[in-house]
């Protein structure tokens, strides 16, 4: 069982631990997913439920349509023992995604008016389910700095290669990237301009909008 006092590592092996029973618990609903695929095909919204492990395990389960057919992303999580939440996305290909404490409470409070962890995290999971990583470079031997695309933001921090965690600790909005087309975007469209962009243009685009967020931390 997950507790705050096992490393990352350790905490990231014990969630593994329940993959069995969530894929047994997740294969229960693929039925239902599928009929509202065939009934509402692209336009099927996406949910997300909560699942305890038979461990005694706390899951949010995001289930979505994509154009092979449902899609499910696990993310696990746990009281980090001080307050807040210890949050990781753990993907089917080994890497995790380490979801910083900080980063949901800055998440709740700008954008979901709320200081609550739980429903923090809730809405920034819902929102950003669905994670792509651009590796930047070494910062240090075996860290490397990195930028991950989510499907309403970019997600900045650093990627552990010794145990294949990266740790999520800030977030910006396309919104925030995009202010000029802010009023014309949904979701997909705000990833996709934003992957339409050039690295220089992109990278022009988040200096500036850090350098605001900082301004602004400095202020206070």
């Amino acid at each position: 069982m997950l507790t705050p006092t096992m490393p990352l590592p350790e905490l990231v092996a014990d969630a593994r631990k329940d993959h069995k029973a969530l894929w047994s618990a997740v294969n229960n609903l693929l039925p239902r997913l599928r009929r509202m695929q065939q009934r509402d095909g692209a336009d099927a919204t996406p949910h997300m439920e909560p699942w305890c492990s038979p461990r005694g395990n706390n899951w949010l389960l995001h289930y979505s349509i994509r154009t092979a057919g449902p899609a499910m992303q696990p993310l696990a999580w746990c009281p980090d023992g001080k307050g807040g939440l210890i949050a990781l996305l753990i993907t089917a290909s080994g890497t995790t995604y380490h979801l910083d404490n900080g980063l949901l409470l800055d998440y709740g409070a700008h954008f979901e008016g709320t200081a609550d962890p739980l429903e923090a995290l809730q809405s920034f999971f819902y929102e950003n389910h669905y994670y792509t990583t651009e590796t930047l470079h070494e910062s240090s031997p075996g860290i490397w700095d990195v930028r991950v695309a989510m499907d309403q933001g970019l997600g900045i921090g650093a990627w552990d290669r010794n145990t294949d965690i990266i740790h999520v600790r800030s977030y910006v909005a396309y919104a925030q990237l995009l202010a000029e087309q802010r009023e014309h975007m949904i979701s997909f469209d705000a990833r996709r301009a934003w992957e339409e962009l050039t690295i220089g243009q992109q990278a022009e685009r988040l200096d500036r909008v850090l350098h605001k967020e900082a301004t602004k931390l400095r202020v206070a």
